[in-house]
């Protein structure tokens, strides 16, 4: 298991180009190992240089089983997963919070959220975080807001089944933040909107102001996972994971051609 656990490091080191830095693989930039998507936007890579003036959930389980100090991570933030020891600061998370839920009795994390490049379905860099006590707004704005950082889009379209409660305060509980969380919002214009899977069970109101249907231009393979990681340490836990978004992502770029 721990060769596997390197080699999986190993492998995304290498599909991000870091086998000839001279520096080593230690100075990796956080989010630098995740595969990219080559159809989003990407100033100075598919962007012309005046662009600007142009018009324009993962039912996942981890038991305690382990520690972070005994099995810690071999990637730290690198590719997909947020960087753990400052998620863990910001949304204050350990087991003693969750002691007393029935459901959640022994568990590190009752899931993970994730942000998607929901038009071309790729994972965003450090865009993976563990879920406590279900999905509670802290943690959603926490990978929503990092994985923000990567995009200079004027105009970003963010769907959540949950987007119409999730949104009212966001920005206001962004104020709270470490100065690292805060992007900077104001210069995009950033619309909400409710999957259509999930809008039928929501009131009338969200269906006429959530709805793709007012958009012009208008994951669940990685739940199959779950039975092989649920007793992993931590540290394998995550980096086995962004193991598995980096071989969809990867897979989904070489793929192109044919």
């Amino acid at each position: 298991m721990r060769m596997v656990h390197q080699w999986h490091n190993l492998k995304q080191l290498g599909h991000g180009g870091r086998a000839h830095n001279l520096a080593g693989v230690n100075t990796t930039a956080k989010g630098e190992l995740a595969v990219l998507c080559p159809a989003c936007l990407q100033p100075g890579k598919n962007l012309l240089p005046d662009w600007e003036q142009e018009p324009l959930s993962i039912k996942l389980k981890q038991k305690v089983v382990s520690s972070d100090a005994a099995d810690p991570s071999l990637n730290a933030g690198w590719a997909y997963f947020v960087e753990e020891h400052r998620y863990n600061t910001c949304i204050s998370h350990n087991v003693v919070n969750m002691v007393d839920i029935k459901s959640s009795c022994g568990l590190a994390a009752t899931g993970i959220g994730t942000i998607d490049c929901a038009r071309h379905d790729m994972k965003l860099p450090n865009g993976v975080g563990d879920l406590q006590k279900g999905e509670q707004y802290i943690n959603m704005d926490y990978i929503v807001c990092l994985a923000l950082f990567i995009f200079t889009m004027s105009m970003i379209n963010i769907s959540y089944d949950i987007v119409c409660q999730w949104h009212k305060r966001l920005w206001t509980w962004m104020e709270t933040m470490p100065e690292y969380l805060c992007p900077p919002h104001e210069s995009s214009l950033i619309c909400f909107f409710v999957p259509k899977f999930h809008i039928q069970a929501h009131v009338y109101k969200c269906h006429t102001n959530f709805s793709f249907n007012w958009l012009r231009y208008g994951w669940s393979n990685i739940n199959r996972v779950a039975s092989s990681t649920k007793e992993m340490g931590p540290g394998t836990w995550r980096d086995t994971l962004d193991d598995h978004f980096s071989d969809w992502n990867w897979k989904k770029i070489t793929a192109l051609g044919a």
